[in-house]
């Protein structure tokens, strides 16, 4: 029997500028999905596979939100020359802020 990777979360498309810091460093990221499990993002710098970081960013236009997580995979994206893909997962998420990525989420469904 073949294992199941589906999702756990519905994702959407985000396309939003956003910050991680990690290792004590601020690092400028692209996001282009989002889910209550975490965010797909796109960076020019490498950040390592199982690193913890802080992301901050906004869900839809008024809700801000510094969320703890960690790096659950990094790829290269040598071949077009834009940095790297990376996946992060939520970790200790308020309901509060997964209350309004629910919300988004189920807004914007396409």
């Amino acid at each position: 029997m073949k294992p199941d990777f589906g999702r756990k979360f519905p994702r959407r498309h985000f396309n939003r500028s956003s910050t991680i810091l990690y290792r004590g460093r601020t690092l400028n990221v692209t996001t282009y999905e989002i889910g209550e499990g975490g965010v797909g993002l796109f960076t020019t710098e490498e950040v390592p596979e199982g690193q913890n970081a802080v992301i901050n960013l906004f869900i839809g236009a008024n809700h801000f939100g510094s969320i703890n997580g960690n790096i659950v995979f990094q790829h290269s994206n040598a071949n077009t020359g834009k940095g790297y893909t990376l996946g992060f997962k939520f970790l200790n998420l308020s309901f509060e802020m997964k209350r309004h990525i629910r919300e988004f989420v189920a807004v914007n469904r396409q």
